[in-house]
């Protein structure tokens, strides 16, 4: 990325291989161990503690600090190719309509500009620190065809819109809802 506002110049994405909820991390450096092991720790503790992570064999997801993190979790650690968009398209997919999402966020009065178009990282203007939180809303708010649901439906069963409140009201509890919430807690 150019050097944005506030002096950054890397992203680092982690994706959820099941819904495709993307977790972003603006870094002012080049990615390392710590950072990796960081936006890791991040996901784990305000998520939940993930089965795996899968990332490809650059120097900044395969070391020593990621690998303790990941132990220390019982996080399974998984090493790809790197540069292998056959094994790691997930998340190469989500940089392209990251790229797509910032360039038309930054640019919104241009039409001509395509989400879907390969789009040079080089080219997208110095203010992309300013979009970067809406962009990554847009994609984890977007519908994905294939499944005619979003990432945050998919990761968290319902839907993330401020024109959606949940209700206030209380419903009256029958003897259903007390029988079915007996018997499952005997099940667990």
């Amino acid at each position: 990325m150019p050097v944005g506002k506030g002096g950054y110049k890397t992203i680092g994405l982690y994706i959820d291989a099941y819904s495709n909820f993307i977790w972003p991390a603006k870094l002012r450096t080049a990615g390392t161990g710590k950072t990796t092991a960081t936006s890791i720790k991040r996901i784990a503790h305000d998520y939940t503690i993930p089965d795996s992570f899968m990332a490809d064999g650059r120097s900044h997801f395969d070391n020593q600090d990621v690998d303790n993190f990941c132990d220390e979790l019982n996080i399974t650690h998984i090493t790809t190719a790197a540069y292998s968009p056959w094994v790691n398209g997930l998340i190469e997919n989500a940089n392209k309509l990251l790229l797509g999402r910032l360039k038309r966020l930054c640019a919104p009065d241009h039409d001509n500009i395509d989400d879907e178009a390969d789009v040079d990282f080089k080219s997208i203007p110095s203010n992309w620190p300013d979009h970067f939180d809406e962009a990554i809303r847009q994609l984890n708010d977007r519908i994905l065809p294939a499944l005619n649901a979003t990432p945050c439906k998919l990761l968290f069963g319902l839907r993330f819109r401020p024109d959606n409140p949940p209700s206030t009201t209380t419903q009256p509890i029958t003897f259903t809802d007390v029988t079915t919430n007996f018997t499952l807690s005997d099940t667990f």
